[in-house]
């Protein structure tokens, strides 16, 4: 369960983030066509806010491990919830937002946060199994496949009746929505957004021995 929800709760929102910078002809032409800026400068506009990716990933594996720190699993999973959350709202307000300065500064909070949420995400990933750590990393880390070609025929397709900013806002709305999978994430030793170890009557089976996801954390 936790691996699909890991899976698909990043695939989803990641996918649609690089569905939003890669198809319909890239996002500088949303600019473009969205507020009649010319073609430089939409080019420079779309690309300011993917040079946030070069903090923002490892700024949210830094919170998901200061986060285990203090509170355990608990802590991951919130964080991750509650990045991952906003960078939905964010979307939701790009696609609503009607001046061009507005949606710059909306488009890097979004582009911040939803990438924020990527390291979050694989600060939970290597305590879903020890063993199977490549396989669930490299399950986790094809994220965006699906949720790139979901949301093409569900908002963009050419049989859609969205308009590209319905479209965004509609992708934000999913965003949150796929988020809420967390809240059904448990880990035996480590517990959930709602339960933390020590709240937790779970006895290990005979001859099992797990690590403490706490004290990993």
């Amino acid at each position: 369960m936790a691996l699909l929800v890991l899976a698909y709760g990043y695939d989803l929102p990641d996918g649609k983030y690089k569905k939003f910078k890669k198809e319909e002809k890239d996002s500088f032409e949303y600019f473009y066509d969205r507020f009649g800026v010319n073609m430089e400068t939409a080019g420079v506009i779309a690309a300011s806010f993917g040079f946030a990716n070069w903090v923002s990933r490892p700024t949210g594996g830094v919170v998901s491990d200061e986060l285990g720190r203090r509170f355990g699993m608990k802590g991951r999973l919130w964080g991750l919830w509650v990045v991952q959350t906003v960078a939905g709202l964010l979307c939701l307000w790009l696609g609503r937002a009607n001046s061009l300065w507005g949606s710059i500064v909306v488009m890097c909070g979004f582009s911040f946060f939803v990438q924020a949420a990527s390291g979050l995400t694989f600060g939970v990933v290597p305590f879903v199994s020890k063993r199977s750590m490549g396989v669930i990393s490299g399950m986790t880390g094809s994220g965006g496949t699906v949720g790139a070609v979901v949301t093409q025929l569900l908002l963009f397709s050419g049989d859609t009746k969205f308009s590209t900013q319905t479209g965004i806002s509609l992708m934000g709305v999913m965003m949150i929505v796929s988020t809420l999978s967390l809240t059904t994430i448990y880990f035996r030793d480590g517990g959930g957004m709602f339960c933390g170890s020590s709240d937790c009557d779970y006895q290990p089976l005979a001859g099992e021995v797990r690590p403490n996801l706490n004290e990993l954390g």
